[in-house]
């Protein structure tokens, strides 16, 4: 559960990550609360464009954030 505390928030972090992180489903935890925000970052990996499929998901339109990270190709 969230936490304003730092510490605390970190403490249940910590918890969660330990607990799912062999989980395969998309959503290990259950259903996921209606303020819920998707975010994915991938700086590592290069890529021209991004391309989001989310097959079967008719009533899924929650708000996706995707990151990435420049980097200079001749004088672009």
């Amino acid at each position: 559960p969230y936490s304003s505390d730092i510490d605390q928030f970190m403490v249940n972090y910590l918890s969660v990550m330990e607990r799912y992180k062999s989980d395969t489903k998309l959503f290990p935890q259950g259903v996921t609360p209606e303020n819920h925000l998707n975010i994915s970052a991938l700086p590592w990996v290069n890529f021209d464009s991004f391309n989001l499929n989310v097959a079967n998901f008719t009533d899924y339109f929650a708000p996706i954030i995707t990151m990435a990270k420049y980097q200079q190709e001749g004088d672009r």
